[in-house]
């Protein structure tokens, strides 16, 4: 097997090829310039792909192919000329914020990547990805977004270690889908990439071998949703709960709009859960009640709410409406991070309403009639920033320590009612959040709000306190035996890093 090379340039060529050969197959791949190669393009990007790109976005892009001997099998397109068509696809007015966070001349986009089946598993895999590695530095950005509506690609979008700018409903072909926005570095796509070559190419030879196929770990996300879907992985109290909650019931889920709220409700649908949805995004939570409903064919109601503001109380009947609500989800949240006297009073208000009072209110209102059922379930979306207090983020840190005690007060007192409590302690968690928050650099055991979701279903009724993440486990453990004053420190120092300063 000869090595990856490259070949003297043809003379008079603007862009000379890149020859890797496997076996007896030449893979080399090309430019494409005329009308007549990218219709070709194009035609072969819907076969394999399923979707469609106008010849007019290709015309002002950079567009690659890939050939396998005379046979096109793969391609991909860089774009440097804004606007950008992953950018396009964001309602408004997330698109303008979208917008202003993308420096258009230090960025690229990079889009319409596809790739044969058969040619997935293979050599030619790594060798395509090094075409792509190599023809993103010759364009001279250093920022790369790229969007993605298929959550295999977003997993593997994962691996390279993303900021996310946007996660919510975009419209693909004219049909309206959830969809992920991510921005990142030419370098750290690099080793993303390898990761996910590694793995591939793993699997190819396990099949070459004959040898059974690896089963996803413990904490990747394949598994985390299999054990949603398959019932004799959860509790038996948790199975029963989610069971009548899918029997007439319905399940109650604040900050439902995008992030982790919106990935219990996609979880809790799939379930066969009714839900009634409230967020202060009207725009994009009717969207996500529309989705679920064509989707799962549950009834999905959205209640545009703004939980900060302390007249909610007065709406809270007509939000429950005489309906049964077996799961109480408490994911509304805001972050405020920076110097404590950086922020003004009304936005500190705003925050402890939404992050502390709410929930107790919420829990108040819907607990009753669970106690008088004997059955049901309330969760809330704490965070890790609970388990010590965290220079930078003083006032969001506390407020999350007041849920988790307050939380577990809360069950025992009713601990032997038959309703289930947990309180969940995500860590750094790739969602809207973070960017609003003002986070810019993400570390490298981010969560997907997916693998928080379906891992606190799985083990409703079994953890009381459910801590996702390995690292996040690892620190719990640790940081109940340190000092105060240096577990502060160290959760200080990550946070400090986590805003750039």
């Amino acid at each position: 097997m000869e090595a990856f090379r490259r070949q003297p340039p043809p003379r008079g060529t603007a862009d000379p090829p890149y020859h890797g050969t496997v076996g007896r197959h030449a893979f080399r791949l090309r430019r494409l310039r005329t009308d007549t190669e990218l219709a070709e393009f194009t035609a072969h990007y819907a076969r394999y792909s399923g979707y469609s790109v106008e010849i007019e976005y290709l015309r002002l892009a950079r567009v690659f192919a890939t050939f396998d001997g005379p046979d096109l099998v793969g391609g991909f397109v860089l774009n440097v000329t804004p606007p950008f068509r992953t950018l396009t696809r964001i309602p408004q007015p997330a698109r303008a914020r979208c917008e202003m966070e993308v420096d258009e001349t230090d960025t690229q986009e990079f889009t319409c990547a596809w790739l044969a089946p058969s040619l997935r598993r293979s050599w030619r895999s790594l060798l395509f990805w090094c075409h792509v590695l190599h023809q993103g530095g010759k364009a001279g950005r250093h920022s790369v977004i790229m969007g993605t509506e298929v959550p295999a690609l977003r997993d593997f979008y994962h691996h390279s270690r993303p900021r996310p700018l946007y996660v919510g409903p975009v419209v693909v072909d004219g049909v309206e889908k959830t969809g992920w926005v991510y921005q990142t570095t030419l370098e750290k796509r690099y080793f993303g990439i390898l990761r996910i070559v590694r793995n591939r190419l793993g699997r190819a030879l396990r099949e070459r071998l004959g040898l059974p196929a690896r089963r996803p770990g413990p904490r990747t996300e394949g598994r985390m949703r299999m054990r949603v879907r398959a019932p004799l992985r959860m509790s038996a109290a948790g199975k029963a709960v989610l069971a009548q909650a899918a029997d007439g019931g319905w399940a109650l889920v604040t900050g439902a709009s995008s992030g982790i709220g919106r990935a219990y409700a996609e979880a809790l649908a799939a379930l066969g859960v009714d839900l009634i949805l409230t967020s202060d995004d009207a725009e994009n939570l009717v969207r996500v009640a529309a989705a679920l409903r064509a989707e799962h064919g549950v009834r999905a109601v959205a209640h545009p709410l703004d939980l900060a503001d302390p007249s909610f109380v007065d709406k809270l009947p007509g939000l429950v409406d005489g309906r049964r609500v077996d799961v109480l989800v408490n994911s509304a949240g805001i972050g405020i991070k920076g110097p404590f006297t950086a922020t003004d009073n009304a936005a500190y208000t705003d925050l402890v309403h939404l992050n502390m009072l709410a929930p107790a209110l919420l829990t108040r209102t819907v607990l009753p009639s669970m106690l008088g059922r004997g059955r049901g379930a309330v969760i809330h979306i704490a965070s890790v920033n609970a388990l010590a207090p965290i220079g930078h983020s003083a006032v969001y840190s506390a407020g999350k320590a007041f849920l988790l005690s307050y939380a577990t007060a809360v069950w025992h007192e009713n601990r032997d009612s038959g309703v289930l409590f947990q309180t969940v302690l995500p860590g750094t968690t790739a969602t809207p959040f973070q960017a609003r928050s003002g986070s810019t650099r993400l570390p490298p055991w981010t969560l997907t709000p997916e693998v928080v979701a379906t891992g606190s279903l799985a083990t409703l009724g079994r953890d009381l306190v459910h801590v996702p993440g390995l690292i996040n486990r690892t620190y719990r453990v640790v940081g109940a035996v340190l000092p105060l004053r240096t577990k502060t420190a160290a959760a200080t120092a990550v946070m400090r890093r986590s805003l750039g300063v």
